[in-house]
């Protein structure tokens, strides 16, 4: 089998060494090194990944297992089995392909879903928003006219009502898409949602500490911001419904040509070690999510935590030029 994968006759192989079946010395003396550290630590079997030639000269990835056999203690025999893996390699080469199409598709999908979330945020204002301040408009002007009590008063309800709807809409809207992240960027729009949807909403101290260069702030791309943005909401969403915290932080600073946004709280801190995995059935896909989000962005997550002692999330990705 061996001579049928190899093209090798058995005449042309005996009495040989065996760097003819590598594509070059350095591969034939590096697996050389393996077993002889191998031999040296003991061990009897070595697995390792390495490239082989056959005689027509073509290359190919090799699975190789060599087991060393002793005899009262001294090397005797070597054998080793090559399966040629180009097939797998393949196989693997398509997957990771797959992935990275899979990866970059969801972070389009979050620019688009954060593009429609805008639409829909500035719809909201220049349509209904509009027709509600102006319809209560109209009801204070008719309510001037009226003279009546019981007219009045059902007015008054009527405007009140309306008011409500304005104050829902303008909260669904902020909801939506905060104005600040188009407008004014990054740190001004995870500024607003710290006040308004963690203070306010929720009586949760908030803190922003904001180092960022102004100028490189400005370099990172619209769609970038977007899905940064998006990743510190949902870290303070978790931290809302997790953490039991009665303060929150964000921390924006860039050391060394890199963004490091820092979300941190006093709550109730778990054991990274003792959560279900990330992505599992048992949940952690918000935490998944931001994963892949910030890999796509050649960034990183890292999650610090301990029972009792907060959680300190830290959300790095390189910038410089249109990052």
């Amino acid at each position: 089998t061996a001579f049928e994968v190899l093209g090798d006759e058995a005449a042309e192989c005996i009495g040989r060494t065996t760097e003819f079946l590598y594509p070059s010395r350095k591969d034939y003396l590096a697996l050389g090194e393996a077993m002889a550290h191998a031999i040296a630590e003991g061990k009897e079997v070595l697995r390792l990944d390495q490239a082989m030639r056959k005689k027509s000269g073509d290359v190919f990835p090799a699975d190789i297992n060599i087991s060393i056999f002793k005899v009262h203690g001294e090397v005797t025999r070597v054998t080793g089995i090559v399966r040629d893996i180009s097939e797998r390699r393949q196989r693997e080469r398509r997957l990771q392909e797959y992935q990275d199409r899979l990866k970059a598709l969801a972070s389009q999908l979050t620019v688009a879903e954060e593009s429609e979330r805008r639409r829909i945020a500035a719809d909201l204002h220049d349509h209904v928003g509009q027709a509600l301040a102006l319809a209560r408009m109209q009801v204070a002007v008719t309510r001037k006219r009226v003279t009546d009590a019981p007219t009045s008063v059902q007015l008054d309800q009527i405007s009140e009502t309306l008011y409500e709807a304005l104050q829902d809409t303008r909260q669904l809207m902020f909801d939506l898409s905060p104005p600040s992240l188009n407008e004014l960027g990054l740190s001004a729009a995870i500024a607003d949602w710290l006040e308004i949807q963690i203070e306010q909403r929720y009586n949760i101290e908030t803190a922003l500490l904001d180092e960022l260069d102004d100028h490189l702030e400005n370099t990172i791309e619209e769609s970038a911001q977007a899905i940064l943005f998006r990743n510190v909401r949902e870290l303070l969403i978790n931290v809302v419904k997790h953490a039991q915290a009665k303060k929150v932080s964000v921390h924006l600073k860039n050391p060394r040509d890199r963004l490091k946004i820092i979300v941190e709280d006093d709550g109730i801190g778990f054991d990274p070690e003792a959560v279900p995995q990330i992505g599992s059935q048992e949940g952690g896909f918000g935490l998944f999510s931001i994963l892949e989000r910030m890999d796509d962005l050649g960034g990183s997550l890292e999650i610090a935590s301990e029972p009792g002692k907060g959680c300190k999330a830290t959300l790095t990705v390189s910038v410089g030029e249109k990052r």
